[in-house]
């Protein structure tokens, strides 16, 4: 099982960044979406941006630790596997926005804005979400307990054999 944790978390990473972009698509149908679509002032763009990339973050962050958590033993090994799957994904959706793009209608000028935050317009995907994204699995990672060891502690020199460190009745004058 252990020769395949490195696969498993590449394409841990793959899926969670592509799925990651399709829950930004989907986000786009939302009400929040339709309330702030007409106004162009900056409170409600950012606004509609920041509900734009609140699902990608929320899932990369959930799926990552429940992804990663698992795997005690060769955790540093795998969050560079799942790293990794998430780059050849963002390269991957980064050119296929670009062919995508290269197809569009070449007599509609698109404005830079429209093409860094539209979740559906190629070729980022809405630059926001993919650093959501990055940001949630980040935090995902944070979010992990430290590494737990199943071996049983090493006795320290002052240490009493069944003396518990949180006992009440134990003094510290002992």
């Amino acid at each position: 099982m252990q020769s395949h944790r490195r696969p498993l978390a590449f394409l841990s990473g793959f899926a969670l960044y592509v799925g990651g972009l399709a829950a930004a698509m989907a986000a786009t149908s939302t009400p929040l979406n339709w309330l702030l679509a007409g106004r162009a002032d900056g409170l409600a763009v950012t606004l509609r941006l920041l509900g734009l990339a609140l699902p990608s973050l929320l899932l990369a962050m959930a799926w990552t630790y429940f992804s990663l958590r698992a795997r005690q033993r060769s955790r540093r090994s795998s969050w560079l596997w799942y790293r990794i799957g998430m780059g050849v994904a963002l390269v991957s959706t980064f050119t296929a926005g670009f062919f995508a793009l290269a197809q569009l209608d070449a007599t509609k000028v698109w404005s830079s804005f429209t093409l860094l935050t539209s979740a559906r317009m190629p070729p980022f995907w809405g630059l926001q979400n993919s650093l959501a994204i990055l940001a949630g699995a980040w935090l995902g990672h944070r979010l992990l307990p430290a590494r737990v060891s199943t071996r049983a502690p090493i006795p320290r020199q002052g240490d009493r054999p069944g003396a518990s460190a949180t006992d009440p009745g134990l003094s510290r004058l002992d």
